[in-house]
C-alpha cells in the first residue's frame, strides 16, 4: 500500500473509535476534514448536501454512507464494531458519567440524550421512544453504513450495510481486537500497535452500569431495537475470520 493513503472512517460511537483515530494518524498525515456532522441536529442542518466538504484526504467522524457517496475520491474505508448490547451500555455510562457540560448545554437539543442519561435510569434510557435517544441506540451502525446514523426516517438497509462492509478496506472488532490488528498489519503493511484504551467512562460517585445488571426485559428491548445491528455484527465477525491470513 502506498504511504499516506486517503482514508474515510465510518466511526461507530462507543466502539473503540477514538483509539482507531489515533492509529489513523500513524497511517496517514494528509489533510483532514473538519468535523461537520456529529449528531442529528448537524444532520438536519446539512440536509444531505455535503458538497462543501469535498476535497479532503481524511474523513474521520460519525459519518454515514450518504456522506461517503458524495465526498469519496478513492478513499480507503474503515469502520469499527462492538457487540450492540455492550456498546449501548458503554454509551449510557459515557453520557452519564464522562460527558461534562454546562446546564445551558445540557438543555439544548444536541445534548438531549446526554441529559436524559444523567437524570434517568438505564432502563428508562433503553425503553425511551424519543427519536433523540433512539438515533443512538436503534440499529445505529446498520443505518450508518446504509445511509446515516443520524436519521431515523429511513430505516436500516441491512443488504446495503453488508455491501458497504464487503468493500471495506479494514475494520476493527472490539471483541476480536488481536485478530483485527493482525489483519490491519497485513492490509497497511506496517506494524499496528495494540490500541490504547481511550475515552473510557469513569465514575467516582456510583457504580458503572454493567451488562450483567440489566433485566431480561431490558435486554429484550435492546435486542428488538437492534436486529439489524446484531446481524451486521455477526456478519462482520464472520468476514474478519475469512479475511485474515493466519
Amino acid at each position: 500500500m502506498a504511504p499516506n493513503p486517503k482514508l474515510f472512517f465510518f466511526h461507530n460511537p462507543k466502539a473503540g473509535g477514538v483509539s482507531i483515530r489515533s492509529l489513523m494518524r500513524s497511517i496517514s498525515d494528509l489533510l483532514r476534514a473538519p468535523v461537520f456532522e456529529n449528531n442529528m441536529v448537524d444532520h438536519r442542518r446539512n440536509a444531505a448536501d455535503y458538497s462543501a466538504f469535498k476535497g479532503y484526504d481524511v474523513y474521520e467522524g460519525h459519518y454515514g454512507r450518504e456522506i461517503y457517496d458524495q465526498v469519496a475520491d478513492n478513499h480507503l474505508t474503515l469502520t469499527n464494531f462492538r457487540d450492540p448490547i455492550t456498546r449501548i451500555v458503554s454509551l449510557y455510562n459515557f453520557f452519564r458519567f464522562s460527558v461534562q457540560l454546562s446546564d445551558e448545554e445540557l438543555a439544548s437539543e444536541v445534548y438531549f440524550a446526554v441529559n436524559f442519561a444523567k437524570t434517568q435510569s438505564f432502563e428508562a434510557f433503553v425503553r425511551s421512544e424519543d427519536e433523540k435517544i433512539n438515533v443512538y441506540i436503534q440499529d445505529h451502525h446498520a443505518r450508518q453504513l446504509s445511509h446515516s446514523g443520524w436519521g431515523l426516517s429511513q430505516p436500516a438497509d441491512l443488504l446495503k450495510a453488508c455491501e458497504t462492509l464487503r468493500t471495506m478496506t479494514w475494520f476493527h472488532i472490539l471483541e476480536e481486537s488481536e485478530l483485527s490488528l493482525r489483519w490491519g498489519e497485513q492490509v497497511f503493511g506496517l506494524p499496528v500497535p495494540e490500541l490504547p484504551h481511550e475515552n473510557r467512562s469513569i465514575s467516582t460517585t456510583e457504580p458503572l452500569i454493567r451488562e450483567s445488571d440489566m433485566s431480561p426485559s431490558t435486554r429484550h428491548i435492546i435486542l428488538d431495537k437492534n436486529k439489524n445491528d446484531l446481524r451486521l455484527f455477526e456478519h462482520a465477525v464472520s468476514e474478519l475470520h475469512k479475511r485474515v491470513r493466519l
